[in-house]
C-alpha cells in the first residue's frame, strides 16, 4: 500500500512538473501579434517595412491630395513620431527599419473611431531600443508617465505636458500595443487573458498570411461583422442601412497598392456557407453591366447585381432572407395572404441584371431612385406586375401614357425592398414602365419622365467618355458592383454624415471631392470571392495659358444691335445646339451651331416672351412659339409663320407672358397668353380660342408665366399675380377648391414646382420682393415661410432657378451690393458692383459640384461668373450686355456660354481651373 501511494505521489509530481515546464515554456514563447488584435477590429493592416512603404506612397499624387486630411496619415505620423523620438534620444537606428507594424481600426463610440498599433519587439533588438527610448523620454521631463493595473497587467498612460496629447501602451512579452484610445489597450489585455474567445484572427483563417513580404507590402484584413459599426461611426443615421454588411461575408484579405491618381486593393473574401449573402450568387456566372445604356449621368450611386439565371438567384435570395430575417418571413406571409401572390411569381421573370441608381440630389429628404430589372421574359413580367397592381382598388393605382410609354403604379410602400432587401428601400411610392428588356421602377413619377428625356438626349453612362474611362478600370463582369461618384453623391453623403464627420467633410470638401470615384466589386467562386476596391481621383490637368481664357467659338455680327439674350434650342435632326435672337429692329434670327443665320423673320412688333420650341406634328418637326405685345406667333424652322398665325388680340390688350402646354404629350398644344391687366387667353394649335379662356379674368398682372402641372391624371394651371394672389385653375379655367390663396406681398419671381403624386404632396415655391421664401401645397396649405434678412427698405430679392428646375439660389441686392444664398438660405457670397441698378442674377447647377452663378451688369456690359465659393471664374468678367445662356459637357469638362453685346451674339467655351 505504501509503495502504491509512493508511486502515485512520484507520478503526480512528475506530471505536475511536466505541466509546469510546458506552461513555463508557453509563457516564455513569443506571442504572435495577431493573437493580440481584439475581435472588435473592423479592419487591420499589416505594413511591412513601413518607412519604405510610406515613403513610396508619399510620392504619389493620390497620397499628396489626401495628406492634409486630419485622419489620413495617422500611421505615417505615428511611425515618424516614434522614429524622430528615437533619433532625438540617441537611438541611431530607425525604429521601424526593415520591420513590420500592425494597425487596426475600431468603432469606439458614437462617431468615434479608434486606432490601435501593435508591434513585435522581438524584431532585431527592438525591445532594448524601446526600453532605452522610454528611459530617455522620462528623463526629458516633457512627458508625464502613469502606470495602472488592469487585469493583472500594467498599462502606461503618457501625457505630453505642453500639448495635453495622450496615449496609452502595454508591453506584454514581446508585444507592444499603443493607442490614443485607452480602451483599445484594455481590449488587448482582455484578448490575451481570454484565449478561448473568438479573436480577430479567427475570421481570417484561410486568407491569413502570417509572414511579412520580403519586398514590403501593405495587407488589409477585413472583419465584415464589425464593418457596420465602423461605418455607423461616420454616419449614425444610416446604421440600419449598414447592418446587412455583417452578413456579406466572413472576412477579406486585400493587398493595397497605389498608382499615381488611383488607390486599389485586390484580394479575396470568404463566404464559406449559405449563411453569407455572397453565397447566393454561387455558382452563377457574372455578367457585364449592360444597363449602362439607360443609367443617367446624374447617377450618384450604382448598386449592381448580375447572374446567369435570375429566377435561380431570386430563389436563393428568398432562401437566404428566410433563414436570417424574421421580418421578411412576416412580410412574405402578409403578401401571400392579402394579395395571393408569392415572391417566386415576382422574381420568376428576372433575367441577368439588377441595378439600383441613386440620383444626385440638391436638397431632398429622399433621393430620387431608379431600379432596373432585366427581364428574361418581358411578357411574363408585364403580366405579373399588371395583375399584381390591379388587385388594389382603393385608391385605384395610377396609370399614365407618357410619350408612348405606359407608366403604372404599384401601391405598396417599399415594394423593391420587399423583393430585394433593405438596400433597395426608400420607395415610399413606386412607379414603373418597360424599356426594351428592362422594367424600370422609380420612387416618384417625375423621375421616370426625366429618364426618358435623358435617354433621348444620350445623357447616359454608355455615352459618357469620362464615365467609360472609369468603367474600364473595373472588372467587366462581377456579381456585385458598388460605384459611387463622390462629386454627385456629395450632398447625399454630407447630409447623412454625423456631426463630427460632417464638419470634416465641410472643411475638407475640396480634397475629398477629388476622389471622383469609389468602387467595390465581388466575383463569387465557391467559397473564395475575388474582391477589389478602387478609389480614383480626378487627374490634375496641366492647363495651358490658353485653357484659362474664354475661347470664342463664333461671333455673329448684325446690322442692328441685339436686343434679347440668346435662346438655345436643339436641332431635332442633327441634335446640334442652335440659338434664337432678336435685334432692335424687331427681327428674329435662328443661328446654326456655327453661328450662321438660318432664317430672318421681321415681326415689326415688340417681342415680350421667350422663344418656345414646340412639336405640333411629331418630335422630328420643330416650330417656335413666341408672343409680341399684340399677337401670338408660330413659325417653322425656315422662318415661315404657320397659318392661321399670328393670332392677334385687340388693340387695347398688351401681352405680358406666354406659356405652352402639351397636356397628354401627344403634340396637341395649348397656348396661354396673359396680358398686363391679368386677362388670360388660351388657344389651341389651330389658333382657336378655347372655352373658359376668352378671356379668364384675374385681378391684376401676373408675377410670371403661368405653370401647367399634371398630378396623377389631373391637370392644373397655376398662376400668381404680382399682388400675391395664387390661383389654381382647371383646363377650362375653373377654380380648384381652396383657391385663390393670398400669399401677402409683392411678387415678380418664377414659380418652382416640387411634383408629387397628389395635390397634398405637390408644392409650389416662390419668393416675394420683400425676401420671404414661401412654399405652399396644391391643396392650398402653406408649409413654409422664411424671411431672409433685409438690411434696407431699398433691398430687393430675386429667385434664381436652375434651368433644370431642381435647384435654385436667392439673390439679394442692396444698392451696389449683391448677396447670394443657396436653396437652404445659407450665404454663398457677397460682392460689390459699379452700378446700383437691379442686376440680373442666374444660377446653373450642372451637378457633381459644377455650379455657376452669373451676375450681369448691363450698363457696364459685363457678366461675372462665379463658382459656388464666390471665386471669379477665369479671373475676369466676360463681355455681355444681358443674361447669358450656359450648358456644360461632362465628357469634355467644358462650359458653353452664349451671350450678346452690341451688334454681336456668339458662343464662347471655357474650363474651370
Amino acid at each position: 500500500m505504501k509503495k502504491l501511494l509512493l508511486f502515485i505521489f512520484i507520478a503526480s509530481a512528475f506530471a505536475i512538473g511536466i505541466y509546469s515546464y510546458m506552461l513555463w515554456r508557453e509563457q516564455e514563447k513569443p506571442l504572435t501579434i495577431w493573437t493580440c488584435v481584439p475581435e472588435s477590429a473592423a479592419i487591420a493592416f499589416q505594413i511591412d517595412q513601413p518607412q519604405t512603404q510610406l515613403s513610396q506612397w508619399s510620392k504619389k499624387t493620390f497620397w499628396k491630395n489626401i495628406a492634409p486630411l486630419p485622419e489620413a496619415h495617422f500611421v505615417q505620423k505615428i511611425v515618424a513620431r516614434i522614429d524622430s523620438l528615437a533619433k532625438a534620444h540617441d537611438l541611431k537606428e530607425n525604429f521601424f527599419k526593415n520591420k513590420s507594424v500592425f494597425v487596426s481600426l475600431h468603432a469606439t463610440g458614437r462617431e468615434e473611431i479608434g486606432y490601435l498599433l501593435c508591434y513585435d519587439l522581438a524584431q532585431d533588438g527592438s525591445l532594448s531600443a524601446w526600453n532605452t527610448l522610454l528611459k530617455n523620454l522620462q528623463e526629458s521631463g516633457q512627458y508625464k508617465f502613469q502606470d495602472r493595473l488592469y487585469q493583472e497587467l500594467i498599462i502606461t498612460d503618457i501625457t505630453h505636458r505642453s500639448t495635453g496629447q495622450k496615449a496609452s501602451f502595454l508591453v506584454y512579452k514581446n508585444v507592444l500595443a499603443i493607442s490614443q484610445t485607452a480602451i483599445l489597450v484594455e481590449d488587448v489585455i482582455r484578448t490575451i487573458n481570454h484565449p478561448t474567445q473568438v479573436h480577430f484572427i479567427e475570421y481570417q483563417k484561410k486568407n491569413f498570411k502570417p509572414t511579412p513580404h520580403e519586398n514590403g507590402n501593405i495587407t488589409a484584413y477585413l472583419n465584415y461583422k464589425q464593418l457596420p459599426a465602423l461605418l455607423a461611426s461616420v454616419s449614425p443615421s444610416q446604421k440600419s442601412f449598414f447592418e446587412p454588411l455583417a452578413r456579406m461575408a466572413q472576412s477579406a484579405t486585400l493587398e493595397l497598392n497605389t498608382a499615381d491618381n488611383r488607390f486599389h486593393a485586390e484580394g479575396f473574401s470568404l463566404a464559406e456557407d449559405n449563411s453569407y449573402f455572397l453565397s447566393t450568387f454561387a455558382p452563377q456566372a457574372a455578367q457585364p453591366i449592360t444597363v449602362q445604356k439607360f443609367i443617367p449621368n446624374k447617377t450618384a450611386v450604382l448598386y449592381h447585381y448580375s447572374f446567369s439565371k435570375g429566377s435561380k438567384f431570386g430563389s436563393d435570395l428568398d432562401g437566404y432572407r428566410h433563414r436570417h430575417l424574421d421580418e421578411y418571413i412576416e412580410a412574405k406571409e402578409t403578401l401571400h395572404e392579402q394579395h395571393d401572390i408569392s415572391p417566386s411569381q415576382l422574381y420568376g421573370w428576372w433575367g441577368r441584371e439588377i441595378a439600383l441608381c441613386l440620383l444626385e440630389t440638391v436638397d431632398a429628404d429622399e433621393a430620387d431612385k431608379l431600379l432596373f430589372i432585366q427581364a428574361a421574359d418581358m411578357e411574363q413580367a408585364t403580366r405579373t406586375l399588371k395583375t399584381f397592381s390591379e388587385q388594389f382598388s382603393d385608391p385605384k393605382p395610377y396609370i399614365e401614357q407618357f410619350q408612348g410609354r405606359e407608366i403604372r403604379q404599384i401601391p405598396v410602400t417599399d415594394f423593391p425592398a420587399l423583393l430585394l432587401g433593405n438596400p433597395f428601400g426608400g420607395f415610399s411610392e413606386c412607379f414603373y414602365f418597360q424599356i426594351e428588356d428592362y422594367v424600370v421602377f422609380a420612387n416618384n413619377i417625375q423621375t421616370l419622365r426625366t429618364l426618358i428625356a435623358d435617354i433621348e438626349h444620350e445623357d447616359v453612362w454608355a455615352k459618357s467618355v469620362k464615365i467609360q474611362h472609369f468603367m474600364q478600370e473595373l472588372n467587366p463582369k462581377a456579381h456585385v458592383t458598388l460605384a459611387i461618384n463622390t462629386a454627385r453623391a456629395w450632398r447625399m453623403l454630407q447630409n447623412n454624415a454625423g456631426e463630427k464627420f460632417g464638419e470634416i467633410m465641410q472643411a475638407q470638401q475640396a480634397i475629398l471631392q477629388k476622389n471622383t470615384w469609389l468602387a467595390a466589386q465581388f466575383n463569387v467562386a465557391e467559397t473564395r470571392t475575388q474582391t477589389s476596391l478602387i478609389v480614383e481621383q480626378e487627374a490634375d490637368g496641366q492647363a495651358s495659358a490658353s485653357d484659362e481664357l474664354f475661347k470664342v467659338k463664333y461671333d455673329t455680327y448684325f446690322q442692328f444691335p441685339v436686343q434679347t439674350p440668346p435662346k438655345v434650342v436643339r436641332n431635332p435632326a442633327t441634335k446640334s445646339l442652335e440659338t434664337i435672337v432678336l435685334d432692335s429692329a424687331q427681327q428674329v434670327f435662328l443661328l446654326d451651331k456655327d453661328g450662321k443665320i438660318s432664317f430672318k423673320l421681321p415681326v415689326n412688333q415688340r417681342v415680350v416672351s421667350e422663344f418656345l420650341p414646340v412639336y405640333l406634328q411629331d418630335d422630328a418637326h420643330q416650330q417656335f412659339a413666341f408672343a409680341t405685345d399684340k399677337a401670338l406667333f408660330l413659325t417653322d424652322r425656315a422662318g415661315a409663320v404657320q397659318e392661321p398665325f399670328p393670332v392677334r388680340l385687340s388693340d387695347s390688350t398688351r401681352i405680358a407672358q406666354l406659356a405652352a402646354f402639351d397636356y397628354e404629350k401627344n403634340h396637341n398644344y395649348r397656348f396661354l397668353l396673359a396680358n398686363t391687366d391679368g386677362l388670360l387667353y388660351m388657344f389651341d394649335e389651330k389658333g382657336k380660342a378655347l372655352e373658359g379662356w376668352n378671356p379668364r379674368r384675374l385681378p391684376g398682372k401676373l408675377a410670371a408665366a403661368p405653370l401647367h402641372l399634371r398630378i396623377n391624371d389631373k391637370d392644373c394651371i397655376v398662376a400668381l399675380t404680382a399682388a400675391g394672389k395664387l390661383y389654381m385653375l382647371t383646363r377650362k379655367g375653373e377654380l380648384f377648391a381652396g383657391f385663390p390663396i393670398d400669399l401677402k406681398g409683392r411678387f415678380e419671381s418664377a414659380l418652382l414646382p416640387q411634383i408629387g403624386t397628389s395635390f397634398e404632396n405637390t408644392y409650389i415655391t416662390t419668393l416675394s420682393e420683400q425676401g420671404e421664401l414661401i412654399t405652399v401645397s396644391l391643396k392650398g396649405k402653406e408649409s413654409k415661410r422664411e424671411q431672409i434678412y433685409r438690411p434696407s427698405v431699398n433691398t430687393v430679392f430675386t429667385l434664381c432657378p436652375d434651368p433644370a428646375g431642381k435647384a435654385f439660389a436667392v439673390a439679394r441686392q442692396t444698392d451696389t451690393q449683391v448677396a447670394l444664398f443657396d436653396n437652404n438660405l445659407k450665404p454663398i457670397f457677397e460682392k460689390e458692383y459699379k452700378n446700383a441698378n437691379r442686376l440680373p442674377v442666374q444660377y446653373y447647377n450642372f451637378g457633381a459640384g459644377n455650379e455657376v452663378i452669373a451676375v450681369t451688369d448691363p450698363a457696364d456690359e459685363k457678366t461675372y461668373l462665379y463658382d459656388k465659393k464666390g471665386q471669379l471664374l477665369q479671373g475676369k468678367p466676360l463681355d455681355s450686355a444681358s443674361p447669358v445662356a450656359m450648358l456644360y459637357s461632362e465628357s469634355s469638362e467644358t462650359f458653353f456660354l452664349y451671350r450678346h453685346f452690341g451688334h454681336k451674339t456668339g458662343m464662347v467655351t471655357f474650363k474651370k481651373k
